[in-house]
């Protein structure tokens, strides 16, 4: 709440589970209170218009009686001068003179005070248009909060919580419950340091050979096309959203020493059926795949196949023989080989009793392990 005052209703549909469209009112609080101020902040703007008026009239007043004054002042000058050269000549008393020329300074005195009051009237202006401005400031604060008495949803959500009823009083600040935006959702998965480094080395090796220096994370996940998959498996079938690879979290989990990649997830609740395909929620436990461009030209095999940095292969005359090999990329259940293999090569995958080499063999081949391989391939996975 950014205001606070009584809640005075609350609507309806604003309950736990329900999903609202953007623009959707869901408590006011009463406005008593806001409207008062607006109508208090409305006559102190009139009171002080009608004050800076009057100081207005006032001082047009003042200059024309200024310029009486003044006049009056200069024939009671000219009378003081006429009387002391009477006074010098011995034909007028001193007594007289005295009185006429107390009535000269009077004079000049009552011309000084309307000289000092013009003095004074930009001050006093100055102070009744500072007063419209604070009051004018407040009628706009008042309307805005009188706006913000209704409080409505910025985007379609879903509700999570509820935390106000009719009758309460709220304070400003106050939380009224939780929405859910449901246009984006955000999944962050963890993976492992070591993993995550090896993978994005190892994408800078086969698309960046030295040609070119990437200055920022989001050009180089843009040149090797990287993005995600979320996965929700749900037994007998899979739920899958696309996604984008947002950004890496700013902090890495000591205890588990993974780091966060967050992903962002258009439209978490398209496409939902009920019974047959959920939309994604807060909450949901799902797996997400990192995928970039193909690898063009690259040999993988299961992990189970590697000991020892080497595998065991069948020539051409179907016999028993061990080839090192340099692993590259190591992913979920199978590994990149960078050097041993070749197109064509048959790599022993099952677990062999007797392991010695020349013996003689009868291979059968896996094809429901070559089909997962040729997935994985075709998916062109980088984790999960």
């Amino acid at each position: 709440m950014q205001v606070a005052g009584r809640v005075e209703t609350v609507n309806p549909k604003f309950r736990r589970g329900a999903t609202l469209q953007a623009g959707t009112e869901l408590i006011r609080i009463s406005q008593e209170d806001y409207k008062l101020a607006i109508a208090e902040a409305e006559a102190q703007i009139r009171s002080a218009e009608a004050s800076l008026e009057e100081l207005s009239v006032s001082e047009r007043n003042t200059k024309e009686l200024l310029q009486i004054e003044d006049e009056a002042e200069a024939l009671k000058q000219k009378s003081v001068d006429a009387k002391e050269a009477l006074l010098k000549r011995g034909n007028l008393a001193q007594l007289s003179f005295d009185a006429e020329l107390r009535d000269l300074l009077t004079q000049k005195k009552r011309v000084q005070d309307l000289r000092n009051s013009l003095r004074l009237m930009p001050t006093k202006k100055s102070v009744q248009q500072e007063q419209i401005r604070v009051n004018k400031s407040k009628l706009a604060t008042a309307k805005l909060n009188l706006e913000r008495t209704g409080v409505t949803l910025p985007f379609d959500a879903r509700i999570a919580s509820v935390d106000v009823e009719v009758s309460q009083f709220v304070q400003s600040g106050t939380k009224i419950g939780v929405a859910d935006d449901i246009a984006t959702a955000e999944v962050t998965a963890q993976y492992p340091l070591a993993r995550i480094r090896d993978f994005f080395d190892r994408l800078r090796d086969e698309f960046d050979p030295g040609e070119r220096k990437w200055k920022k994370r989001q050009e180089f996940a843009r040149a090797i096309g990287l993005h995600a998959v979320v996965r929700l498996r749900t037994g007998d079938r899979d739920v899958t959203w696309p996604a984008r690879v947002a950004r890496l979290n700013d902090t890495l989990d000591e205890q588990t020493r993974t780091i966060g990649i967050i992903t962002l997830v258009e439209g978490p609740y398209a496409d939902a059926r009920a019974g047959e395909r959920p939309p994604l929620v807060k909450g949901m436990f799902v797996e997400v795949e990192l995928r970039t461009k193909s690898l063009n030209d690259k040999i993988i095999v299961p992990t189970a196949s590697i000991s020892n940095g080497r595998v065991y292969i069948v020539d051409a005359k179907s016999r028993l023989q061990r080839q090192a090999v340099k692993i590259g990329y190591r992913g979920d259940g199978f590994v990149i080989v960078d050097d041993g293999l070749k197109a064509g090569d048959r790599v022993v995958v099952s677990e062999l009793q007797l392991a010695t080499p020349n013996t003689l063999l009868k291979p059968t081949e896996d094809t429901e392990l070559k089909t997962r391989l040729n997935k994985l391939a075709k998916l062109e996975e980088a984790g999960k």
